[in-house]
């Protein structure tokens, strides 16, 4: 990787954390002033309606479907990179290379994932909170890991000097910082949840921004640590597998299992809320008619009596199960899934956006918001080409089919 591509991903980052500042800031004021369980597309309806509504639905759709498997994959790729060298004996095939390869765990954990939430759909909802405490803790031990290698293995001095040659690329490419922007900036969504949940906050005007900044500027934190301390460390470590290959050489071979397997776990528990969720949300699409009427069954949970939404979760795993299989034969990889996943949730941010210049009353507030969508609309069309504008405008134009098409199958009944 070159000082330039490096000044690159950090300016992809900063400029990720820039723009995220305006929309944070509605989404605050958007979830205090208007609480309520259905999020995004109830807000998005009652300014414009249920045609955009469906449509916010399917963009978000699009961008999970992209990122979840981008997010099993990282497991993946971790877990081969850790132990490739102990299943070396055993690699020497096809098939047995596929069973250990990075695809394989990815499918393993979400059909582990899935399949959890077949069998203990409301551990789910327990989990989540501490998932992220988790995490939050796995990475910080793993930057501070680091950090001592790094400073084990270099002086100040010419880490310094690296940040400053990171710092100042001696040229920047704007179409390849608009790529690392919408890659990147898959690492600051997770906000649709918070309009979600508005109503279970105590004194929301008050905690609601609270709880949006303070956790945007923590992962703020921990992404720019995590991205500077792998540029800084040497160049057999910018991969996939990051953190094995900037601990593994200095604590030997088991350190890197155990790192390896630290993400597998927290991955597959991230795994395991997010598809509580999603299919969820599937299951409320079909269950008003968006997505066929199958989808929308329920079925007894028989660990606790109550019901599980099946047909949504195995619908759900298929479809990530086939991007994991899209990514095997080489068409698009995980840059790619998480360019377009990033890209989806920053148009759907757009969205929030300009219902909150409708919906929202004071001028300053309405100022603000219109702010933010004519930012999103500036990144979107300037590092917009025929090749990346493909799949939202799709997804778009498929969701104003469905809509009309229920429209007249609800108009005749």
């Amino acid at each position: 990787m070159s000082s330039g591509v490096a000044g690159l991903l950090v300016l992809g980052l900063d400029a990720a954390a820039v723009a995220s500042v305006p929309l944070l800031w509605v989404f605050a004021i958007l979830t205090a002033k208007f609480p309520h369980a259905g999020g995004i597309a109830h807000l998005v309806e009652q300014a414009f309606g249920r045609t955009a509504s469906i449509v916010a639905s399917f963009i978000f759709l699009g961008a999970v479907l992209l990122g979840l498997p981008s997010i099993a994959l990282t497991g993946g790729y971790y877990f081969e990179s850790a132990f490739s060298s102990a299943f070396s004996s055993v690699l020497a095939s096809a098939a047995t290379s596929f069973l250990f390869s990075a695809n394989s765990v990815a499918i393993f954990l979400l059909c582990l994932a899935g399949g959890l939430n077949l069998c203990a759909p409301r551990t789910a909802k327990k989990i989540g909170a501490v998932a992220a405490v988790l995490m939050s803790a796995f990475i910080i031990a793993l930057i501070a890991a680091s950090i001592y290698v790094l400073l084990a293995e270099t002086s100040w001095q010419n880490i310094v000097d690296k940040l400053g040659v990171i710092a100042n690329p001696t040229s920047v490419d704007v179409r390849a910082v608009s790529a690392v922007f919408f890659m990147v900036f898959f690492a600051f969504t997770g906000w649709e949840v918070v309009i979600g949940m508005s109503g279970e906050f105590k004194r929301p005007a008050r905690n609601i921004p609270i709880a949006i900044f303070a956790s945007f500027i923590l992962a703020f934190l921990l992404s720019i640590a995590c991205v500077l301390v792998v540029l800084l460390s040497r160049p057999t470590a910018w991969n996939e597998a990051a953190f094995v290959h900037v601990l593994q050489p200095k604590f030997g071979a088991d350190i890197g299992m155990l790192v390896a397997l630290g993400a597998v776990f927290l991955i597959s528990v991230n795994l395991f809320a997010a598809i509580w969720g999603v299919s969820r949300m599937v299951f409320s699409l079909a269950a008003t008619g968006v997505l066929p009427q199958f989808v929308g069954e329920l079925h007894a949970d028989s660990n606790r009596g109550g019901k599980t939404p099946r047909n949504a979760v195995l619908l759900l795993l298929g479809v990530l199960l086939l991007i994991v299989l899209v990514d095997r034969s080489g068409a698009l990889g995980v840059d790619d899934f998480l360019f377009y996943s990033g890209q989806n949730f920053f148009i759907l941010y757009g969205l929030v956006c300009a219902a909150a210049v409708k919906k929202l009353d004071r001028p300053a507030q309405k100022s603000a918001a219109l702010f933010a969508l004519l930012l999103v609309c500036a990144l979107v069309f300037w590092s917009a080409d025929w090749q990346t504008v493909v799949y939202p405008l799709a997804l778009a134009l498929f969701a104003v089919g469905v809509s009309l098409a229920t429209e007249k199958t609800r108009s005749l009944t």
